[in-house]
């Protein structure tokens, strides 16, 4: 007992000693350096001021000591404890250890270096190796520690300044058993290296953390800056104790969960790891601006390595999901392609993909979805895919797929400004996940849906642009090809196009290729420029490619089908129906860019006709019409247009069948000419001939036929050609000059008239005769609403004379009817011998094609006189003539002609005294026939009485 009293009179007679007692400075600090090392590691104390007090029966020795100062040189680390107080345990101190109890501090600094890390004030436990801590803290730099932590210079720029308190247990020898931290902070920019080292500015911070001897515990993590916030949760594992782990280095194992809404997309690059998948990381944050994240979900496996020091060497994500709802973002897709604006969609996220699903709007047009995918984001390398699908103008989505480094428009020598319409397109990219991806590691498509396209290009006709429009087309292009196919009107024709282009590569069958396909009516070739209603009509069928070689080479062929085609050739009097089997063939070329193209070959065929046309020199100037076969014909010809523009042709062959010209058989044309457009000229032609021989009827040619003759348009205006008839070789001749715009006259003289009429296909076989017919031809005015019509038969008109002399009738079967009806039989057994000869013939005429119209016809002889008036319908085949036989022709003229006498028997008329009248009507081969017999004996003043009563009578 008396022990026992001892024990604590000891204790208190020491505590009142050392109440008064003044340690010497520097006393204690080996003592508490050696704890001091044995808990946080090497570090260098400083204990200026110290004194001792009674602390308690439990702790009885207190020490206070004032300005304590506490050093790591390894990491830079200070503190700075303005008044420290701690007790020593008794026991450990009879054994010479001065091991600490308790330790009480306020408003201790911490700093590394120059730079404040915070502040602190706490109190710390100790029971045997067991310590416990409880701390209170303000103005702590989280940003600045995290520095600290890692071993890096601070800068006053990532201050982040937070307060709240801590809670921890655990052992000197075997680290943290239990720790709680509760924090808040008003804001500042948060650092954390090597994982978040872009500054990170934040408004308001709570954090809440329980940990472990192995696992730390985020119960919250809450970041606000402005109307953005993030909310954290997760754990962090260490196999390990802490300690240990800082001590020797080893894994962490993270798991998170995030949510958070209103981000703005261009702070992704604060939100997303760095050492998580580097080049999808730079893509999005360098490809994505603007907007804001409304909707953030995120869960995360990760692993930390960290070596000795608890220095983070770096960082894995085996695992991780996350899905982003943004809006109003704008996405730059590839080099200078235009970005997408306004972007709305959401955004999904694993460990192997990054994929974005959004609308919105790209150079204008309508978005209607992106698909963004970013692939093998756990590997070193990736791959993105970017699918667009747009709609809206043709001419902006060309745009689009024109730009650097693309230029997919300007390899098909396209101006997208000349473009109209709308467009359905789906783009697609894919390429490596690289910086400054080259061109040709980049895989691209576009395919389009062109709807009501239109096209306008600088080339004019009839003074208007050529233009395509209306253009339905299925457009699919790559880097390599080009495919599209579909619908349009060209100069509004409907036409299919097809076009194929190869960008790149070798031994490729052609660099481009145009195919045109279409039905028309010809009339709608006036469209193109090509008037051509005088000469086609109906319905065609072409089809057209044109074709660039790998060596720039041109070339053009077409094939047009026109059996369902009306052709007529005015100049050659030939014409095909429709339904006959005709077809054109043409190929064009040209070896270099700049040149004109040049005919290869033009191959026409149709019943009764073969046409084979080349160009000759390669001048794109003169052509050769290698082979020509129409009707009877069988022709050569050059041709080739000066500098005046008139197309001069030489025409050379053996046969040139013309009977078409007078034959009243020939059937009415097909096509009627149309009036030419205001103020277009018509083509001139000037057309020399070198003929073996020229068919006028359809028998006796004309030989050696030379000359020229100029046409405007259809029409010959003006001709100077020479013959000659065979055997007795008698010239025949004809003249032609223009009088005005539409007449012509003309003079056709043969010195055989006889043979001429029979070539002309008379009825009579006439011999002899020197003959000329003289006229002027005129081409009346029309306005012919259809090309197809046939109601316009008066078209042109000849009217003149003509004059024979010297020849002799031999056969003319209505002649001797109507002398046999008169009763000169004596003159109708001249045409059973060597004939009737006529000194000469006359007559006034007028032709058209209806119609041949017959004045005056006189033909004398010294046994007979004919004077004929009547006309030929040349449509129906029917005559209408009337006229007199005069017998004895000398006589009666002799007695007409006797004073006073002649004058009164023969009523005035000079061609006889007694004549025979007669009628013949009906059809040309075998009219019929009426004799007046009263007037074949009646003189000509009671003859010109009866007509005169007659005439009454009919009244």
């Amino acid at each position: 007992m008396a022990k026992l009293l001892t024990i604590p009179l000891v204790t208190i007679v020491l505590a009142g000693a050392l109440a008064f007692y003044r340690l010497p400075p520097g006393w204690l600090t080996p003592s508490l350096q050696l704890a001091l090392t044995e808990t946080i590691g090497n570090v260098e104390l400083s204990l200026p001021k110290a004194k001792m007090r009674w602390g308690g029966w439990r702790h009885p020795l207190g020490i206070r000591v004032h300005n304590v100062s506490i050093k790591n040189e390894e990491r830079n680390l200070k503190l700075e404890i303005p008044r420290l107080l701690f007790s020593l345990k008794i026991l450990p101190l009879f054994n010479g250890n001065a091991e600490i109890g308790r330790i009480f501090f306020d408003s201790a600094k911490i700093s590394s270096q120059n730079d404040l890390i915070g502040i602190i004030s706490g109190k710390v436990k100790m029971r045997g190796q067991d310590v416990a801590m409880h701390a209170e803290f303000h103005s702590v730099n989280i940003s600045a520690l995290a520095h600290f932590l890692w071993g890096q210079h601070l800068t006053q720029q990532t201050s982040f300044m937070v307060q709240g308190k801590f809670f921890m247990e655990g052992s000197r020898f075997l680290g943290i058993s239990k720790a709680s931290l509760q924090c808040i902070s008003e804001g500042g920019t948060l650092l954390i290296p090597e994982i978040y080292p872009d500054p990170l500015h934040v408004d308001q911070t709570q954090l809440t953390l329980i940990v472990t001897e192995q696992n730390v515990y985020l119960k919250k993590l809450s970041l606000k800056r402005g109307d953005s916030y993030l909310s954290l949760k997760g754990s962090l594992r260490s196999p390990i104790t802490w300690k240990k782990l800082h001590k020797e280095g080893g894994l962490l194992e993270v798991s998170l969960e995030g949510k958070g809404g209103a981000i703005p997309v261009d702070d992704l690059k604060l939100l997303w790891p760095r050492g998580l998948s580097p080049k999808p990381r730079h893509w999005v944050v360098h490809q994505l601006s603007k907007g804001k994240a409304d909707t953030v979900m995120t869960k995360m496996q990760g692993i930390v390595h960290v070596d000795a020091g608890a220095k983070i060497n770096r960082f894995e994500v085996p695992n991780i999901y996350g899905q982003i709802g943004a809006s109003q973002v704008t996405v730059h897709y590839f080099g200078l392609l235009p970005p997408a604006t306004d972007v709305t969609g959401n955004c999904t996220f694993t460990r192997e993909q990054f994929k974005i699903q959004a609308v919105g709007m790209a150079n204008d047009i309508r978005l209607k979805s992106a698909n963004i995918v970013i692939n093998d984001l756990h590997i070193n390398d990736q791959t993105i895919d970017i699918k667009l699908d747009l709609e809206g103008s043709i001419r902006n989505s060309l745009e689009i797929i024109n730009s650097d480094p693309l230029y997919l428009a300007k390899k098909l020598d396209l101006d997208p400004q000349r473009f109209e319409g709308r467009a359905a397109t789906q783009v697609s990219l894919s390429f490596p996940l690289e910086t400054n991806v080259p061109l040709e590691c980049v895989k691209v498509t576009a395919k389009s849906q062109i709807q009501d396209g239109k096209i306008q290009y600088d080339a004019l006709i009839n003074g208007k642009p050529v233009t395509l429009d209306k253009g339905n087309f299925v457009l699919d292009v790559d880097k390599e090809t080009l495919t599209m196919k579909g619908g349009a009107s060209i100069q509004m024709i409907p036409t299919q196009i097809g076009w194929q282009e190869h960008f790149e590569g070798k031994n490729i069958p052609f660099r481009r290729q145009f195919t045109v396909r279409g039905d028309l009516d010809v009339q709608q070739l006036k469209n193109l420029g090509i008037y051509a209603s005088d000469y086609l009509g109906g319905k065609a069928s072409a089809n057209i490619h044109y074709t660039v070689g790998e060596d720039a080479r041109s070339r053009i062929e077409g094939f047009v089908d026109l059996t369902q085609t009306v052709m007529v050739s005015p100049i050659l009097a030939w014409q095909k129906p429709a339904g006959e089997a005709a077809h054109l063939k043409l190929k064009f070329y040209k070896k270099q860019v700049l040149e004109t193209y040049h005919l290869d070959e033009a191959l026409l065929v149709a019943p009764q006709l073969n046409l084979t046309v080349k160009e000759r020199n390669k001048t794109g100037k003169v052509y050769e019409v290698d082979h020509l076969q129409i009707g009877n014909s069988h022709l050569k010809s050059i041709i080739h247009q000066d500098s005046d523009g008139v197309l001069q042709a030489s025409i050379q062959g053996k046969v040139l069948d013309l009977s078409y010209i007078l034959d009243d058989s020939t059937q009415e044309p097909l096509l009627q000419p149309l009036p030419s457009p205001k103020g277009a000229q018509a083509t001139r032609f000037k057309v020399k001939l070198l003929l073996d021989e020229v068919f006028l009827g359809k028998i006796n040619p004309i030989h050696h036929v030379d000359g020229e003759m100029i046409y405007e348009g259809n029409t010959l205006m003006k001709a100077d050609v020479k013959g000659k008839v065979p055997h007795k070789e008698e010239k025949i001749s004809l003249s032609m000059s223009p009088v005005s715009p539409e007449q012509q006259q003309f003079t056709l003289e043969s010195a055989n008239g006889g043979y001429l009429l029979e070539m002309l296909g008379a009825d009579y076989d006439v011999e002899g005769g020197h003959l000329v017919i003289k006229g002027i031809k005129t081409e009346k005015n029309r306005n012919i609403a259809d090309a197809l019509s046939k109601s316009d038969k008066n078209s042109w008109e000849i009217r003149g004379n003509i004059s024979i002399g010297n020849f002799t009738i031999n056969k003319a079967p209505l002649l001797a009817r109507l002398l046999s009806a008169a009763s000169l039989k004596g003159i109708v057994n001249f045409f059973s011998g060597r004939g009737i000869h006529f000194q000469e013939g006359t007559t006034d005429f007028s032709l058209s094609p209806e119609k041949l119209v017959v004045k005056k016809m006189r033909l004398i002889s010294p046994s007979i006189g004919l004077i004929l008036n009547g006309s030929l319908d040349r449509y129906a085949n029917k005559v209408n003539f009337s006229g007199e036989l005069i017998p004895l022709y000398i006589i009666n003229t002799i007695l007409a002609r006797i004073p006073l006498v002649g004058s009164w028997i023969s009523g005035g008329r000079e061609d006889g005294v007694f004549m025979t009248q007669f009628t013949m009507t009906g059809d040309r081969q075998d009219p019929a026939l009426a004799i007046n017999p009263i007037t074949s004996l009646t003189p000509g003043l009671v003859r010109e009485f009866l007509n005169a009563q007659e005439s009454k009578s009919k009244v």
